[in-house]
């Protein structure tokens, strides 16, 4: 199925102020004219926005950074392109996702350790801050994808794939050092232990969470105690679920998550996941930064790592407070250079691929980007409460509203949509109502399910309670004036 390129640009909207929610930006790559970017064997390629010659960069994208090439790049293996055919020109066969259209392909190098300045990001920026987003793409990893081994190279091996930041000016990779315009910034990727088994997601956040001011790499664990060095959360653990290699020092904090191998939430099965990440800046009091911000990393929807006391900016003795004390996230890279070093495996790329991506304001989960994936909510269940009775039995109506477009069915037992008995007489709309013949001196349960317009079924059931009273004995006794009433039983003579 095609599905549309979307971007909606607000250039003018403080960050404080109401962002429009739900769906930002998309891109299935499949509506792409065919591009291509090959690696320079003497410096990094880029452009950013006003630098970039007409057609230079995707449509809807605002640059792309191109690593130099390292190894010796066998002709035809390009740093990035999109077409049909990922894996070109190594293999061919394979699809992308869904089994047909277009998406975009990245290589990678074996010879680049410490993260020289090799292979390549596609970049877009969302023109305005905005203080949570969710950002979600597919990704598949070729077969036999290969990682570095201890020794071989410097550090364990790693490969970024994202970056989400904060965007002040010049070029978005610029944000080492003193360039603090550009942060905080949040990169991740995968990273193998020192022992050469287990992988894990990590995140680097670099921000203004030092003591001394901005510029700083940060993390603060879940102790709340700042770590000023550590800069990695790190996720991984061994066969039996033991946390490998938990350590707190001036490299690393870790936790426990294993990402890599074959099944749900794992990456290397050589078929497409999703990953989806959600970024919450944290919050400013007025006088100082609390340490509230959120991370928040999925894999095929099942919740891979979750930390709400992050301080992207810590404004004491920094200059954040003092000249831009509200920031949020801006610019988003997918892709990345690497550090996975194999040189027992000689002079080789691998390739990894890109499909459907979605930035939002909102959740995003599996599938089109934007589609509605939230339930109907079934509210102001009628009757509640005693009811009278004029007759036994009696017409008794029960119904409910709903917040969008809706089919609604009830039964008294509590089972799942399709397993429901009835459906609303009145039903297809926001009003759901039903008339039922009832018996007095009863009380009643009905549970609701809804399926909506976009085949979203209610997974748990609201209900409608109520009684209804007993049937009034007739002749219940008037009051005719003075002290004269009329009783039941009997011939009764009423006189004044």
């Amino acid at each position: 199925m095609k599905k549309i390129f979307t971007l909606l640009a607000f250039f003018l909207l403080l960050v404080t102020s109401p962002v429009h929610a739900g769906v930002i930006f998309s891109d299935n790559f499949d509506s792409q004219t065919d591009w291509t970017k090959t690696q320079s064997k003497v410096d990094t390629t880029w452009c950013w926005t006003g630098d970039c010659t007409p057609g230079a960069a995707p449509t809807g994208w605002t640059g792309y950074l191109n690593g130099r090439s390292l190894c010796s790049d066998t002709a035809g293996y390009n740093n990035f392109y999109i077409n049909a055919s990922p894996g070109y020109p190594e293999s061919t066969g394979n699809t992308c996702r869904g089994g047909s259209g277009k998406c975009l392909t990245f290589w990678s190098e074996s010879c680049a350790p410490q993260f020289e300045n090799s292979d390549g990001s596609l970049i877009v920026d969302l023109g305005v801050e905005y203080q949570t987003l969710y950002v979600r793409w597919y990704v598949r990893f070729q077969p036999g994808w290969v990682w570095g081994q201890t020794g071989e190279g410097v550090g364990a091996p790693q490969h970024k794939f994202w970056h989400i930041q904060h965007y002040g000016s010049g070029l978005p990779w610029e944000y080492f050092g003193a360039n603090e315009y550009n942060q905080p910034l949040v990169s991740g990727g995968i990273q193998v232990d020192v022992v050469g088994q287990y992988t894990g997601i990590y995140q680097a956040i670099r921000g203004f969470c030092g003591e001394g001011g901005p510029s700083n790499s940060c993390y603060y664990p879940n102790t709340g105690t700042p770590n000023y060095s550590a800069s990695w959360l790190f996720n991984t653990n061994d066969a039996s679920g033991r946390n490998q290699l938990d350590v707190d020092n001036d490299y690393a904090k870790r936790y426990v998550y294993e990402v890599w191998g074959s099944g749900t939430g794992k990456l290397g099965d050589e078929n497409w996941h999703y990953i989806e990440l959600m970024q919450q800046m944290n919050t400013w009091s007025g006088t100082a930064w609390n340490a509230d911000g959120i991370i928040k990393i999925w894999i095929d929807g099942i919740l891979q790592t979750s930390r709400s006391n992050i301080s992207f900016n810590k404004a004491s003795g920094g200059y954040n407070a003092e000249t831009n004390p509200v920031r949020g996230f801006r610019v988003i890279s997918l892709g990345g250079n690497n550090n996975n070093y194999y040189a027992a495996s000689g002079d080789r790329e691998q390739w990894y691929a890109i499909d459907d991506v979605c930035i939002s304001t909102d959740p995003i989960g599996d599938g089109v980007c934007g589609a509605d994936t939230t339930p109907a909510v079934f509210s102001n269940p009628q009757p509640s409460g005693q009811i009278s009775c004029a007759s036994d039995p009696g017409n008794k109506t029960i119904s409910g509203i709903t917040n969008e477009t809706a089919t609604c069915k009830y039964d008294t037992s509590d089972t799942t949509y399709d397993l429901m008995a009835n459906t609303f007489s009145t039903t297809g709309g926001t009003s759901h109502s039903q008339s039922l013949s009832l018996a007095c001196n009863a009380a009643y349960t009905y549970y609701v399910r809804c399926n909506d317009a976009s085949g979203n079924k209610n997974t748990s059931s609201a209900s409608i309670g109520f009684s209804i009273a007993s049937l009034p004995a007739s002749g219940t006794g008037i009051t005719l004036g003075g002290s004269q009433t009329l009783t039941r039983g009997g011939n009764q003579t009423i006189t004044r």
